[in-house]
């Protein structure tokens, strides 16, 4: 049977451990959860680049935020008409604003014309928008432009649209024709009751 030792011997061997620890500690400047050095604060990027100086913000993926709490929000569903400046009512559709900066347009002109449309939108200003908004009508891309105005109370808005076309077999080339067509955009906002 072995014999316990005494406890002297045991704070003899944990001694060193814990002055080394205590060196580590205090001697150490920094440390870093990566391999190499830590940039400087200078070299940082921002994960996302975006244009025109927005600063960084963390964006919901949740309805936390919906257009109930924060009624000039354009994000949602709506029932659209757009007017052209000759032959008056254009087109009718129901358009979805999501709010992670996409759109999605279901027009009322037949299929063969490509009623059904994307398009990405970005917030300009207190209650304006901008639309990049595409529809496919092979062998032409419809890139349609919309600015537009929210009411106060985000339920309704207004606006002016041009159209260009873009050739869909060099879908990011400049667009053949521009401003073949213009005119006003008004939105309601549709709900469940």
């Amino acid at each position: 049977m072995m014999k316990m030792q005494s406890g002297s011997a045991n704070r003899r061997s944990i001694g060193p451990l814990v002055t080394g620890i205590l060196l580590v500690a205090a001697f150490s400047t920094s440390a870093y959860a990566e391999c190499g050095t830590a940039p400087a604060a200078s070299a940082l990027k921002p994960a996302v680049a975006r244009s025109g100086g927005f600063s960084g913000r963390f964006l919901k993926v949740d309805d936390e935020r919906s257009w109930q709490s924060d009624p000039a929000n354009i994000v949602g569903l709506w029932s659209v008409t757009l007017f052209g400046l000759q032959q008056g009512v254009d087109d009718h559709a129901i358009v979805t604003w999501h709010a992670d900066g996409t759109e999605l347009m279901n027009s009322s002109k037949p299929a063969s014309t490509g009623n059904f449309c994307m398009g990405v939108w970005q917030q300009t200003g207190r209650r304006t928008y901008e639309l990049n908004h595409f529809a496919l009508e092979f062998p032409t891309i419809i890139n349609i432009h919309e600015h537009i105005v929210l009411d106060p109370k985000g339920n309704r808005y207004t606006g002016t649209y041009t159209v260009d076309l873009i050739d869909a077999n060099n879908p990011t080339g400049a667009p053949f024709a521009t401003g073949i067509a213009s005119g006003k955009i008004e939105g309601k906002r549709l709900t469940v009751f």
